[in-house]
């Protein structure tokens, strides 16, 4: 069984999508496959992938903020339990692919701080 493993991060205002490298205090080196090229990203921004798509067929990141319709939750890494969860207004979900064709993706954490744990 294989995993697709991926980071991304931002540099400058762009998001930048490959491997992470190296990590440092206040920034981390992806390596992106695509175009060949070593950006030097701020660490605060860096999320890895979930290995899961929502409801659109786009890949699911920690930090971003999706809808099930009713409510807004946050993708992030629970590090107690060694898994990827959503919180929502009040309450935690386990993250698995079960229902993840009933996500969509409505923004991230970064780009979009004012939609963290609001209701729909």
């Amino acid at each position: 069984m294989s995993r697709e493993i991926l980071f991304r991060a931002k540099f400058k205002d762009k998001w930048i999508y490959g491997y992470l490298l190296a990590v440092g205090e206040d920034v981390v080196v992806i390596s992106c496959p695509k175009d060949k090229m070593y950006y030097s990203c701020d660490a605060e921004t860096v999320g890895q992938y979930t290995g899961f798509r929502d409801a659109d067929g786009d890949k699911i990141w920690d930090g971003d903020i999706v809808t099930d319709g009713d409510d807004r939750g946050v993708v992030s890494w629970d590090d107690n339990t060694c898994r990827f969860v959503i919180d929502f207004d009040g309450y935690r979900s386990d993250f698995n692919g079960s229902w993840q064709d009933e996500l969509t993706i409505i923004g991230n954490i970064y780009d979009n701080p004012e939609m963290k744990g609001a209701r729909k």
